[in-house]
């Protein structure tokens, strides 16, 4: 309910922005001239996509109001999460202080502590993206891309080094629980796609689950040790033992999946 409630939230000031003009529509190179722009169908908090067809979208990088909220409520808890960690009370707290009522609170965090913990680690993938568009990587290799993109990670995180400390004393890491191994393979996609892989096949999905492996051990070294070279170190040395895992990997899987392939076209009927 509190999920719907917060969408609902969304699309009235969203639409609000539209007929202000505040959003403006954003048409692809390959849309008709006469396509329809209504109805309007939110497909996340995060942006509001055209119903049809798929090629308009609303452009604005306008966050939404329950983003606004959940922004201003992890920035005011950030400084207490250290002394008290990621815990209601500091969080009831921290809402307090930037005055942000229960009903706020539902809508910016419908799953309580647990969204801001989420908000904390999408905000350092959306940061890390800001930092490498600022980088020259063609001249790099493809294991330097995925290490600068580490890196460029753990510097988004840097500054609440201990809110990360905190979250993995408590289990609260993205790969903490079964139900986040989503999250951590979605700061592997995100690493991978800014290092420029373009593979849709199996390999595709051998590189992130492969990262995803190794992500855990690269932060809490990264937790304990303030030496940059030895960080640099520990991060290509671990990245190379998983692209060997990955190159014997694919010799193993390469067939079994090309066999599925062909047994799955052999079932499918041909048109005559």
């Amino acid at each position: 309910f509190l999920q719907g409630a917060k969408g609902l939230f969304d699309i009235i000031v969203a639409n609000s922005y539209l007929n202000n003009g505040q959003l403006s529509i954003k048409v692809g190179a390959g849309c008709p001239a006469d396509v329809r722009l209504w109805p309007i169908e939110p497909k996340s908090s995060r942006a509001y996509n055209m119903w049809k067809p798929a090629c308009l979208s609303l452009d604005s990088d306008m966050p939404t109001p329950s983003e606004n909220l959940r922004e201003r409520w992890l920035e005011a808890l950030l400084p207490r999460v250290p002394e008290r960690g990621w815990s209601i009370i500091a969080a009831k707290q921290a809402a307090r202080e930037v005055e942000i009522t229960a009903g706020e609170q539902a809508l910016a965090a419908p799953n309580g502590i647990s969204d801001l913990i989420d908000h904390f680690f999408d905000r350092a993938v959306d940061q890390m993206l800001e930092a490498l568009a600022t980088q020259d990587l063609a001249a790099l290799r493809t294991h330097e891309r995925v290490a600068a993109g580490i890196r460029a990670w753990l510097n988004a995180l840097a500054p609440n080094k201990e809110a990360v400390r905190k979250a993995a004393g408590k289990g609260l890491l993205p790969w903490g629980a079964g139900a986040a191994v989503k999250r951590v393979w979605a700061i592997a996609d995100a690493i991978w796609e800014a290092a420029g892989d373009t593979a849709t096949d199996y390999n595709r999905q051998t590189k992130r689950a492969l990262l995803s492996a190794v992500l855990p051990r690269i932060v809490l070294f990264w937790l304990d040790h303030d030496d940059e070279a030895a960080l640099d170190e520990f991060i290509a040395r671990r990245l190379q033992r998983a692209m060997k895992v990955g190159q014997t990997g694919s010799r193993v899987l390469k067939p079994v999946l090309d066999m599925a392939e062909r047994l799955r076209s052999a079932r499918e009927p041909r048109n005559l």
